[in-house]
């Protein structure tokens, strides 16, 4: 009896040795913060895939958009609060959107879109402000609005529908909010508490509106010098009434997120990872003179994140 209990008793006792050491060993694969280094250049660059398909009268509508850029962070300032202060600028600019039941593909690789090219190519050669944490999230962009509204003034675009969905597109797609929503799902995963895993609350930018979104991270620490962190995000169900020339929409929308990032672990910055977006809506018409009232339209919308980065700028390495 007492050899048995002894027995049980080394093999309890291994068994939460081995958990200690494996809980050791993954604590610290969670960074905790960015530690960047005043002066220095870090490089994101983003390629989103994004594609919305859609009932209506039993007929299916898709549309899809394709954006691709890099952002350079160059680090001017660290606050007292360890806010990070950088100057930022676009580079490798890209975007394409497609609706077919319009029949309208543009793409800014086109010659038949000079006013597009033109606006990428100044906006390339434009840098404003952003403020972020050390734990990732974006506090502040300045200047980027004011740029794309100067830019957009100075272009030749007429009123043609064609061109006024470009410009409401480019606005949506490169403007201030829409990019702290983008920042925000590539960086904003590090939490206040230490450990393997975190939650914590963040926001990206679809339909023209901010989402809040509750992200769950678990950290691992890998042998080669790099982290890697995985999560999944939960967007409770929002419901809201939108109002628009004499059509009036009842919405709801709700969804999903995936997470899988490869981390430097001296920085904290990521190296390369994917973000995989489901969002389902519905809308229902209230109030309409053309389309029968009660008609509910529901939509599935699925955007990848590619996602690829380091010090310096890209066209550095």
């Amino acid at each position: 009896m007492d050899q048995k209990l002894r027995a049980y008793t080394g093999y309890f006792v291994c068994i939460v040795l081995l958990n200690v050491v494996f809980i050791q060993t993954f604590s610290q694969a969670n960074t905790e913060y960015y530690r960047l280094i005043k002066g220095e250049k870090y490089y994101l660059s983003i390629s989103m895939q994004q594609n919305t398909e859609s009932v209506e009268h039993n007929f299916r509508k898709d549309v899809s958009l394709d954006v691709k850029y890099a952002l350079i962070f160059e680090l001017i300032d660290i606050e007292q609060d360890s806010n990070y202060i950088f100057q930022c600028s676009y580079d490798d600019l890209y975007i394409s959107f497609f609706f077919p039941q319009s029949d309208l593909y543009v793409n800014s690789e086109s010659r038949s879109t000079p006013s597009m090219s033109a606006f990428l190519s100044k906006l390339k050669m434009s840098e404003f402000k952003l403020k972020m944490s050390v734990l990732g999230e974006v506090c502040l962009i300045t200047e980027l609005d004011n740029r794309i509204d100067s830019i957009l003034i100075d272009l030749p675009i007429n009123n043609e529908p064609t061109e006024q969905v470009m410009v409401k597109t480019l606005r949506e797609v490169f403007g201030a909010d829409a990019l702290a929503g983008v920042l925000n799902i590539a960086l904003d995963i590090y939490g206040k508490n230490s450990g393997l895993k975190t939650t914590k609350k963040s926001s990206f930018y679809f339909n023209a509106q901010n989402i809040d979104i509750e992200n769950t991270y678990f950290y691992q620490k890998n042998e080669d010098h790099t982290n890697r962190v995985q999560g999944i995000g939960v967007i409770e169900e929002i419901t809201d009434t939108i109002a628009y020339r004499g059509l009036k929409l009842a919405t709801s929308l709700k969804g999903s997120q995936t997470y899988d990032y490869l981390l430097s672990d001296e920085t904290g910055w990521i190296i390369e990872g994917i973000s995989k977006q489901r969002i389902y809506t519905i809308s229902e018409i209230i109030e309409t003179s053309e389309l029968p009232k009660g008609l509910r339209i529901p939509a599935l919308t699925v955007t990848e994140y590619n996602l690829s980065g380091g010090r310096g700028s890209k066209t550095e390495e």
